[in-house]
């Protein structure tokens, strides 16, 4: 019957919207109280009983202010509830002070308000460095009203005061740090457990896209086969009905080649982009000046028609895949001329080592992307124009993306303030540059 009072005294304030944390707190602020409650009702009652009135009616207020306290928590006041009982505790502590003099020795329960205010307002830095230089202002007054005014109750007071408010102390002390250690436990067991859920997690989402990256891989292999069948059956459907005066049968044909010619393009770059992981490859050293020189071959006509000029300056070495970077700036050289008006496209392409990283700009004279668009475009099939004007998938930044996401590295779109052409940012992290 007792324990069962006592644990719902406890848990005074403790409302379902608290987290955890938050009702430990109530929990532990209210097992302080009910501590100091029994103990001043009994100093009360051993006053009465020894005849010292003035005594009991002082040591009545205590109960009576920290029942207060409960109610304020009762009611959802919390801080008010706390802000309360540090002050008025504060007061009452200096008044006791006056009327009893060095009869009684409170430091112990200044040491303990100090632990307590730290440990209620551990959230609140301001509220801690306040209430500590209250209760430490406090404690340098009793010191003076002890030493300097008189006491007209010096005599009254209990003969065992300083053992009792020692022993009331301890128990406050005891409490308080039990408390600590029963939320900073419950806190650990909370993050192992969240630890081993993350695992799981993590283990069972890398399985799942292991398999979906596997999937994506064999169904667009296996698309291939179908398509070059349907391409090959169009090429000689073309040939028989060539002598055809049907300029709408053509137009047909066309449009079919063209929609063939899309969907074997796109299922290569789901085929670059899913097969990205698989690429078993060994990390090296590698000068991107020499990579830039075996992708020229690839534009081998262009350049020497004078429609294409790639000029490069201080490519620095960095640590990657040769495959992988391979296919990044293919894919940007291949948007620079798709998306491009003018009869010369001109790719320029800057290196800079740096203190934290390794920069390369990437910058072409083509029509150029807006700034609001600069994380659009990095999405897999998201396009800003149509096939209509520019062919595409829409996963060539795409696969630069996730090349630089798997290099450590970032891409983002560069403000181009002379207003034309697109200016790509890539960067390397300097681990890379320290290998290298």
């Amino acid at each position: 019957m007792l324990k069962h009072l006592l644990e719902n005294i406890r848990n005074i304030g403790v409302h379902p919207h608290l987290s955890d944390e938050e009702s430990s707190v109530v929990k532990m602020v209210n097992d302080g109280l009910i501590i100091a409650i029994i103990f001043t009702i009994l100093d009360t009652i051993i006053s009465l009983l020894t005849g010292k009135i003035d005594t009991a009616l002082f040591t009545m207020m205590f109960p009576v202010l920290f029942m207060l306290s409960m109610v304020l928590h009762h009611y959802g006041k919390y801080y008010l509830a706390k802000v309360f009982l540090i002050t008025i505790l504060g007061v009452l502590l200096v008044i006791q002070s006056y009327f009893f003099g060095d009869t009684v020795d409170i430091t112990n329960l200044f040491i303990v308000l100090i632990v307590f205010v730290i440990v209620v307002f551990e959230k609140d830095f301001l509220s801690i460095i306040i209430f500590t230089l209250y209760i430490l202002l406090a404690f340098f007054l009793k010191n003076w009203i002890v030493k300097n005014l008189d006491h007209p109750l010096a005599n009254e007071g209990m003969i065992y005061a300083k053992e009792v408010y020692f022993i009331l102390s301890l128990i406050l002390t005891s409490i308080l740090i039990l408390r600590v250690l029963k939320r900073k436990q419950r806190y650990i067991d909370l993050s192992n457990s969240l630890l081993t859920d993350l695992e799981k997690n993590n283990s069972a989402l890398k399985e799942s896209n292991d398999r979906l990256k596997s999937f994506a891989y064999a169904t667009s292999h296996d698309l291939k086969t179908p398509l070059r069948n349907v391409a090959s059956y169009i090429e000689l459907l073309s040939r028989r009905i060539s002598n055809l005066d049907d300029q709408k049968i053509q137009d047909y044909l066309s449009l079919t080649k063209k929609g063939v010619g899309i969907m074997n393009e796109s299922i290569d770059d789901i085929l670059t982009l899913s097969s990205l992981e698989y690429n078993s490859e060994r990390w090296v050293i590698l000068d991107l000046e020499e990579i830039i020189d075996e992708l020229k071959f690839n534009y081998q006509v262009k350049l020497e028609s004078d429609s294409l000029e790639i000029r490069t300056k201080a490519l620095p070495k960095i640590l990657g895949n040769r495959a992988q970077l391979i296919v990044l700036f293919q894919n940007l050289i291949d948007n620079s001329i798709k998306y491009n008006e003018n009869s010369k496209v001109i790719i320029q392409m800057y290196g800079e080592k740096r203190s934290t990283d390794t920069l390369i700009l990437f910058k072409d004279n083509g029509i150029g992307i807006e700034q609001e668009y600069d994380t659009y475009i990095f999405e897999p099939f998201k396009r800003l124009h149509s096939n209509s004007k520019y062919d595409g998938t829409g996963l060539g930044l795409a696969i630069v993306k996730k090349i630089m996401d798997s290099h450590s590295g970032s891409i983002k779109l560069q403000n181009n303030k002379q207003n034309f052409g697109t200016l790509f940012e890539l960067r390397f992290p300097k681990l890379n540059n320290d290998k290298g």
